[in-house]
């Protein structure tokens, strides 16, 4: 159980429209239950969005592909795919928040993460923003930058970056001293 000690200058701080990022990693997935519980602590509407990174799409893969009988370039089957797994991965979502009593909203958009997350964030009006961390690992990280990082800077909102799992198990949480949530302060 999370322990929220969550304040604003001028008062307590509360969140009607949280948005959990996921990507399907081992973070995200600690993610999207931190936002569940946040989401029913705060009796929160919930959208989970997944970015189908393009980055890939820059390297022009035009080698053919058949699938279905039907011919496309590697490039647009990997983006196929990607799709199909990440509407997979919201609905399973989906099912865990309303088995919780959440109702919630899935998107999906294709871009670059951090901007796609941060662009939604504000469009759609929300009051925090939820996200794992440590997907991207070796040069990728070094090359693209840390998503999580990222939306922690550029989002006009609060942001809570979940660490992953540790070998599974569970980080230990010290209630005086580190807790999942301890504090989120808006800026």
């Amino acid at each position: 159980m999370l322990h929220y000690n969550i304040l604003k200058k001028g008062g307590v701080l509360t969140f009607k429209k949280i948005l959990i990022a996921t990507d399907g990693s081992q973070s995200a997935k600690e993610a999207e239950k931190q936002a569940i519980e946040i989401a029913k602590k705060f009796g929160a509407q919930l959208t989970a969005l997944y970015v189908v990174d393009l980055i890939f799409r820059s390297y022009k893969i035009t080698t053919p592909v058949i699938k279905d009988d039907k011919m496309q370039s590697f490039d647009e089957y990997l983006e196929q795919v990607t799709i199909e797994r990440s509407q997979e991965l919201l609905m399973d979502l989906k099912e865990k928040a309303e088995k919780e009593g959440i109702q919630i909203e899935t998107k999906v958009r294709k871009g670059n993460p951090w901007e796609e997350i941060v662009k939604e964030a504000k469009v759609g009006k929300y009051d925090l923003v939820v996200v794992g961390s440590n997907s991207r690992k070796g040069i990728s990280r070094v090359l693209l930058g840390s998503v999580s990082k990222n939306v922690l800077t550029h989002a006009h909102c609060p942001v809570f970056v979940v660490r992953p799992l540790l070998g599974g198990i569970k980080r230990p949480s010290h209630p005086e001293s580190t807790p999942s949530i301890q504090q989120i302060v808006s800026h």
